[in-house]
């Protein structure tokens, strides 16, 4: 969920379920009254049945949208949705870390920390485990 907070991108789920939902729209939309008529039968009466219904009724429940509104799931409904979920103690994580890769990268200075100061600040602030790759644990500063 910090994906959004850093790097400014929906997390990978909550992409996929706009995709999702923009596609199960268009579809019900459609030109072809095949189409139409099937994903319309898919979504609204054999929902568990269609993999195209499924898909629906996760999106909407994921989103708090009834099914008739599908196409209201945008990503800046998305967006709104992620920034809700996270709690302030999530927030506050993400925010500081990205004050210090602002740091890190040159972008932004603290210099009225030295470069250890900043490695231990790194290692007490961040929960154990958060930058974890099988056993060892990611702190340093450097490139």
């Amino acid at each position: 969920m910090t994906q959004l907070l850093l790097c400014d991108t929906l997390p990978f789920m909550d992409k996929l379920s706009c995709r999702c939902a923009t596609f199960i729209t268009n579809v019900l939309h459609s030109d072809n009254d095949a189409v139409s008529y099937v994903t319309r039968h898919g979504v609204y009466f054999s929902r568990m049945l269609s993999p195209i219904g499924r898909n629906a009724l996760f999106c909407c429940l994921r989103y708090g949208v009834q099914l008739q509104n599908i196409a209201s799931i945008k990503k800046l409904v998305v967006r709104g949705y992620v920034r809700y979920a996270q709690s302030p103690g999530v927030i506050h994580t993400a925010r500081c870390l990205l004050e210090l890769l602002y740091v890190k990268h040159g972008y932004s200075s603290l210099s009225l920390f030295s470069r250890d100061e900043l490695v231990y600040s790194i290692s007490v602030s961040v929960p154990s485990g958060l930058f974890s790759r099988g056993n060892t644990t990611h702190t340093s500063l450097e490139n």
